[in-house]
């Protein structure tokens, strides 16, 4: 059965297969929480951003290619036997942005369409890997690459200080749970779990990041528990412009 609910801000449509909740206005951007002293990155993330660099800028030379100053597509798929329930895309996709950004993209906010897969590896072949496709929009050229190696999912950093707390903007902060009292309220009704989720992201401002974009909206789906945290096998993240006043989130939940 179809099912439509609304809200002043948040749309909502059902059917078996697929949920469609679109935000009205602006897309709103993650803000990291911050302390007041030094914070501590860390060290196996940014060994894997670090090999992330070295592989992808080797592969970039051998092309020709200078770092990509277009609009840029990366397309990621994860093949391994580690349980699904361990691995949350948006911070794989997370991690090797930061891992290309300023080397092999030169700025990440370039990136305006983002995928990644899971897919589960075989007895035969049971090594986890990640391949990955770099492309240029605007001029076709693309470089692939394969680490042979878990990835490393994004992690906060923590407070160098004895004693030292990481705090959240309060007015971030209650941004966040108004995302999630929405979902919750106008979503309450929907049985159905999903393991694909697509976000699109119209905004007046490409210079926002897509990761940061995704990431402000899927905790609050993941809470909500219409993702299917034991068996989320793909997301992806999208950025269009958009004049003034048509902002808008558009959330894809589908089921395999």
């Amino acid at each position: 059965m179809k099912q439509t609910f609304m809200s002043p801000d948040l749309n909502v449509y059902t059917n078996s297969s697929i949920a469609i909740i679109q935000f009205e206005g602006e897309p709103q951007v993650f803000q990291r929480p911050s302390s007041k002293g030094k914070q501590f990155q860390n060290v196996s993330m940014m060994i894997f951003q670090q090999l992330i660099m070295t592989k992808a800028g080797a592969m970039l030379g051998s092309k020709g290619l200078q770092p990509f100053t277009n609009p840029i597509s990366i397309e990621m798929i994860l093949t391994t036997l580690q349980p699904f329930q361990n691995i949350e895309l948006e911070y794989v996709i997370k991690s090797v942005l930061d891992g290309l950004n300023k080397s092999v993209i030169q700025d990440d906010s370039l990136v305006v369409r983002a995928q990644c897969w899971l897919e589960r590896a075989t007895k035969r072949s049971p090594k986890t890997r990640i391949d990955i496709t770099v492309s240029d929009i605007a001029t076709n050229d693309a470089i692939t690459f394969q680490m042979d190696i878990p990835p490393i999912q994004k992690v906060i950093a923590v407070p160098y200080d004895i004693g030292g707390a990481l705090q959240l903007d309060p007015k971030f902060e209650q941004t966040l749970i108004d995302i999630e009292n929405g979902i919750l309220k106008d979503c309450g009704t929907i049985m159905n779990q999903y393991e694909i989720c697509h976000m699109c992201f119209c905004t007046v401002d490409m210079s926002k990041d897509i990761d940061n974009l995704y990431l402000m909206y899927i905790r609050a789906l993941r809470k909500s528990k219409l993702l299917d945290g034991t068996n989320n096998i793909g997301i992806g993240m999208y950025k269009r412009h958009v004049n003034a006043g048509e902002g808008r989130t558009i959330i894809n939940l589908v089921s395999k």
